[in-house]
């Protein structure tokens, strides 16, 4: 999908407990203006969401989401599914401003941090309850 980039996991092992890199600063994700976070009950979705002014840095720190991702920038619409935490490849991944996605919590408590390039009060978000016959389809 144009503009979506996945990071793999990035651990440094230590018997007195391990160093998980969360972000470089660098042309992938110049700036981070704003950090927070959202946990994600078991089995729960949180969806859907398109922030229209900034670039969304997320990183699945603790559990394991599913992350559905759906691009109308263009005529054809791309639908997209990746699984982020610490039992897959990836916990990290950089979504692209005017892209709807939400996420399905895996654990009992999943913990996602968020960096955003443009404050939370200045950005502009939308909301949306999109409704299809494939809607529950999408999160198995």
């Amino acid at each position: 999908m144009d503009q979506i980039i996945l990071l793999k996991n990035d651990v440094k092992y230590n018997a007195k407990g391990n160093v998980y890199k969360y972000a470089i600063v660098s042309n992938k994700f110049k700036k981070i203006s704003e950090v927070y976070f959202s946990k994600v009950k078991k089995n729960k979705i949180k969806a859907w969401k398109k922030n229209k002014t900034s670039k969304q840095f997320f990183y699945v720190i603790e559990g394991n989401i599913i992350l559905r991702i759906i691009d109308d920038r263009k005529k054809k619409i791309k639908v997209d599914k990746i699984n982020l935490g610490k039992k897959f490849k990836y916990s990290r991944v950089i979504i692209p401003k005017n892209v709807w996605y939400g996420f399905k919590g895996l654990d009992k408590n999943s913990l996602i941090a968020n960096c955003l390039t443009v404050n939370h009060k200045k950005c502009k978000m939308l909301s949306s309850e999109i409704k299809n016959k494939n809607q529950q389809f999408m999160w198995k």
